[in-house]
């Protein structure tokens, strides 16, 4: 299941604790202007993660593919879930609230920093030989 930009929202807002206390979901008078700046945070965010998904498969001709803008909250990212629901949430949080509360922002962005090194570490590696063309002891060179 892929994740949209709308579940994230719901996730760092109830994370900043902006959550109607009946509904769980994000309170429309209270949400709005993080809302209004979630998407580019989200695409900024996402490029620094594309790298570290399981989504990103690397072209082998030495460029770096770009990640589609997420322009709409339906929208899904194309980042792998662990990623998408499991560090974005924070990161997003961080900087939404940024301006409001140091200590909270400061917190979320190290959760945010971790868990990403985390999965980062965790991602399949697979490995290429590498041809020796330099010769050496018993090629006779």
């Amino acid at each position: 299941m892929a994740t949209n930009a709308q579940w994230i929202f719901e996730k760092a807002m109830s994370l900043l604790d902006k959550v109607n206390d009946l509904t769980g979901q994000p309170d429309s008078g209270i949400s709005a202007p993080y809302r209004a700046r979630t998407l580019g945070i989200l695409n900024v965010l996402a490029c620094e993660l594309y790298y570290a998904s399981g989504s990103f498969g690397g072209k082998g001709d030495g460029t770096r593919p770009l990640m589609t803008p997420v322009t709409d909250f339906e929208q899904e990212l194309e980042l792998d879930d662990a990623v998408s629901r499991g560090v974005l949430p924070y990161g997003l949080a961080g900087l939404l609230i940024m301006e409001e509360n140091t200590n909270s922002a400061a917190y979320l962005l190290q959760k945010y920093r971790e868990v990403a090194a985390q999965l980062a570490r965790q991602l399949p590696r697979t490995f290429a030989p590498v041809e020796d063309v330099y010769g050496g002891i018993g090629t006779g060179l």
